[in-house]
């Protein structure tokens, strides 16, 4: 999915908590990582909520950046795009450096997600020079440590494994840090789901399970089995499984994905899920299934290309009507 994961972690992942907000953060964190993934027209709601009753300027912008967020889980990612930027100058405003570096790095990732690469590291480099700003050194690393993760996926877009796995390497050593456990599990989680694809793209398929093992223990550590990171950590372990010809296991885990892929709106997600089940079947020579499968893949990747052409437009649209952005 990256999906996305796909974008940059949620924005409370790296937070200090605070006494004061510990109740803000954990309902934050809870829409932003299972309500959102399970039912993202009442994440939608719950985040104006957030936004509603926010206690200060601070999480009332956390609020408005999680409507962002879950747009993106959607794959709106042109209104998503569009919110990101109003909020932007809000953030601006209000010189709250830790969450503008983290609004400049939301939108490198979509940038990433629609194909405009330049325009996502042009983020990527401002968010970098606004993070030299932050008071707590801590968060600086923090922060670097996600660009880190973020200059992975673009490693992978450009087909650079090995410069990808430099990129995560140097991101673990700060996530493994991190004193937030159900945090920790959670970027562990998806930083080791994406070393298990570059050592996949490898051929490495030793290495690709054993990451996407390790992956799926984390995630479930997490408290976030159910989601669509956990979907697709469960995919890329079934179809690393299909590599090996283990097909006891890879059934397994694709129909663990898939439980989890058909009920969400991530159609990415169900792309690649659809593909790798149905790829099981025909390698177990359950050939209904198989058609099924593959009948619902086509009809997802039609419709994931003609989406994709309208998030672009609309993206693009997005610029041309904030000429400082063009």
């Amino acid at each position: 999915m990256r999906f996305l994961l796909l974008f940059l972690i949620p924005l409370a992942a790296f937070s200090q908590i605070e006494n004061q907000s510990q109740k803000f953060d954990s309902i934050y964190y809870h829409i932003a990582i299972n309500v959102s993934s399970a039912n993202p027209v009442k994440a939608i709601h719950l985040a104006d909520s957030l936004s509603l009753y926010a206690a200060n300027k601070q999480q009332k912008i956390k609020s408005l950046m999680l409507i962002a967020d879950i747009l993106a889980k959607q794959e709106k990612r042109g209104e998503a795009i569009i919110k990101a930027l109003s909020v932007l100058e809000i953030v601006k405003e209000a010189k709250e450096y830790v969450l503008l570096a983290r609004n400049y790095g939301f939108l490198a990732t979509q940038y990433r997600m629609i194909g405009f690469l330049d325009k996502g590291k042009s983020f990527l480099n401002e968010g970098i020079k606004v993070s030299r700003l932050f008071s707590d050194k801590k968060q600086v690393v923090n922060y670097i440590a996600m660009c880190n993760q973020e200059l992975a996926e673009f490693a992978l877009v450009e087909k650079d494994y090995k410069k990808m796995i430099e990129y995560l390497q140097l991101a673990m050593l700060t996530f493994e840090k991190e004193e937030n456990l159900q945090a920790k599990y959670f970027v562990m989680a998806n930083a080791e789901e994406m070393l298990g694809r570059s050592y996949l793209f490898l051929g490495d398929v030793d290495q690709a399970i054993s990451h996407f093992s390790k992956a799926n223990f984390f995630i479930n550590d997490a408290g976030a089995g159910n989601t669509i990171w956990a979907s697709l950590i469960y995919q890329s372990l079934g179809n690393a499984f299909l590599e090996s010809k283990n097909l006891d296991s890879a059934g397994v885990y694709l129909k663990k994905s898939l439980s989890v892929a058909k009920d969400s709106n991530h159609g990415s997600l169900k792309q690649r899920v659809f593909r790798s089940v149905s790829e099981y079947y025909y390698q177990v020579k359950e050939i209904d299934s198989f058609t099924i499968y593959n009948s619902k893949y086509n009809t997802q990747l039609a419709k994931n290309t003609a989406e994709k052409r309208l998030m672009i437009n609309t993206a693009y649209n997005s610029l041309n009507e904030r000429p400082e952005e063009k």
